[in-house]
């Protein structure tokens, strides 16, 4: 939404005299009914005002503004409409959070006025808050308002910046006053367990909500490897968190502080656990433990799952791609009588994924000869090396290196190698049909059940095209193609299929 220098002037969006309704989640409009947005006084900032996010706390929408680059700062306000905190319900509740971790001078501040609801010298601020206070998941925030219990006010939201961050408000309610929850319990894992499993360095921590005090809205979660000397690392709204990158064999501490409007719990008891123990390398963690992988017609013929837990340097000289520093792993296969053969990686569907390198070797373990390194050959950020009508390799043990990208990271992959000449007669699916061949230019598929995967391989083995129809029926443009004959291999359900085609 464009801002307009006339707001200077007029400042009003959408004003009229009407009283608050609260709670505002802003699932229609930003700025609701009666709400005002407008700039600041010097008319800075002028390309973006608050609208409607579909990042929401709740619902789906929230109250947003962006940051803007201007000479040499920009307000951005939202403002209520009037209403009249009571001693029943004084305290100002709204969820927020920010778009990023970096702390780029942003100040967030709500003001209030008895007067007006649009001329700026009329507020007074009473809260403020920097890009330290809060982060980028939503957050409950507070504000006390029982200074102007039984007055008519108006509450302002406003983000001071240049170049700075975002502000997303939702679930803007008065809520009355409560007392400070107790302390939580009940830490899973126990308090000083030990050996507790890690699973690609990801830990789920859980506990109970208080018993004391009223109830927690949420909870502020601090961590760190020293105890006493622990780090706020999220506040959360339900007991429970997700931790990743953890290391083996290493005692972490924790603490959980539950919060509401009325404040911290105070005193709460510091946490450990202790993590496993690494386990031994895999058996291919070195050249001469290489595994052995069996060829195929498609990548998904014999792929093999695997991941770099507790790998090491092989001592291999190192490839020269992909940022390889350590932690390989090694494959073996033998290459085809026509010397085609492609070996690839791929994310391995119930791991974390991941960004591999690969290289591939001819010779023996100790003096291997690199025949190809690759970093993002294959699919998104995993490898593919291709050898085509290598004759002097044709029948030979050929050894194939994969490890994660600088080895900082766990990766968990499929590996496999293929070709799609390989055996090129026609091994061909019930009620799968496809024609015209040969074909000029569109070729067409239909199935009696899905097909899932249609690719295209010259007779080199090198893949030139590949649809993934997920339909009865499809077609693919060939026309592109060079003349000659293709090997087309497809996939219905659990079968493979391969059919000959001439392009014309």
């Amino acid at each position: 939404m464009k801002k307009n220098t006339l707001l200077l002037i007029l400042t009003i969006v959408s004003v009229f005299d009407a009283y608050a309704q609260f709670p505002e989640g802003f699932e229609t409009s930003v700025p609701p009914t009666g709400w005002a947005t407008f700039i600041g006084t010097n008319g800075e900032g002028t390309v973006w005002n608050w609208e409607q996010s579909t990042t929401f706390a709740s619902g789906a929408a929230s109250a947003f503004v962006r940051y803007e680059n201007v000479a040499t700062g920009a307000e951005d306000w939202l403002v209520t409409p009037q209403f009249t905190p009571t001693a029943a319900t004084n305290i100002l509740s709204f969820q927020q959070s920010q778009a990023f971790t970096n702390d780029w001078g942003t100040t967030y501040t709500v003001r209030v006025s008895i007067v007006s609801q649009t001329t700026h010298g009329d507020f007074t601020i009473i809260d403020t808050q920097t890009e330290l206070d809060f982060g980028i998941s939503f957050a409950s925030h507070f504000v006390d308002l029982s200074a102007y219990d039984g007055m008519p006010i108006y509450v302002a939201f406003v983000m001071s910046q240049d170049d700075g961050d975002n502000w997303y408000i939702d679930d803007v309610d008065l809520i009355s006053n409560a007392t400070a929850p107790g302390c939580s319990a009940t830490p899973i894992p126990t308090d000083l367990a030990t050996n507790v499993l890690i699973p690609g360095g990801s830990l789920t921590l859980s506990w109970d909500a208080p018993t004391t005090g009223d109830p927690a809205t949420d909870y502020e979660f601090f961590f760190g490897t020293v105890s006493g000397s622990l780090s706020s690392l999220a506040t959360v709204s339900t007991p429970t968190i997700d931790l990743i990158n953890l290391v083996f064999s290493t005692t972490y501490y924790w603490m959980v502080v539950p919060g509401n409007v009325g404040g911290a719990a105070t005193g709460c008891a510091e946490w450990s656990f202790t993590t496993e123990a690494a386990p031994p390398p895999p058996a291919n963690d070195d050249c001469s433990g290489a595994i052995v992988l069996t060829p195929g017609a498609l990548f998904e013929t014999n792929p093999l799952t695997g991941n770099n837990v507790s790998t090491t340097d092989s001592g291999e000289t190192a490839p020269g791609c992909a940022s390889y520093s350590g932690g390989d792993l090694w494959y073996s296969v033998v290459v085809p009588p026509d010397g085609n053969i492609t070996l690839e990686t791929d994310s391995n569907p119930t791991g974390s994924g991941g960004d591999s390198g690969a290289a591939a070797y001819s010779g023996s373990c100790g003096s291997l000869v690199l025949i190809s390194c690759n970093d993002d050959g294959g699919n998104g950020l995993y490898s593919q090396v291709v050898i085509t009508n290598a004759m002097g390799l044709a029948g030979q043990t050929i050894y194939f290196r994969v490890w994660d990208y600088a080895n900082n990271d766990t990766i968990n992959f499929q590996v496999s190698a293929y070709s799609a000449t390989l055996g090129l007669g026609d091994n061909k699916i019930e009620g799968f049909k496809l024609y015209p061949n040969p074909a000029n230019d569109i070729l067409n598929f239909s199935a009696q059940q899905t097909i899932n995967d249609v690719r295209i391989y010259s007779l080199l083995g090198q893949e030139v095209m590949r649809i993934q129809p997920n339909t009865i029926k499809s077609q693919v443009d060939i026309s592109n193609l060079s003349t000659g004959m293709y090997v087309v291999k497809v996939q219905v359900g659990d079968k493979i299929g391969s059919y000959r085609i001439i392009k014309q």
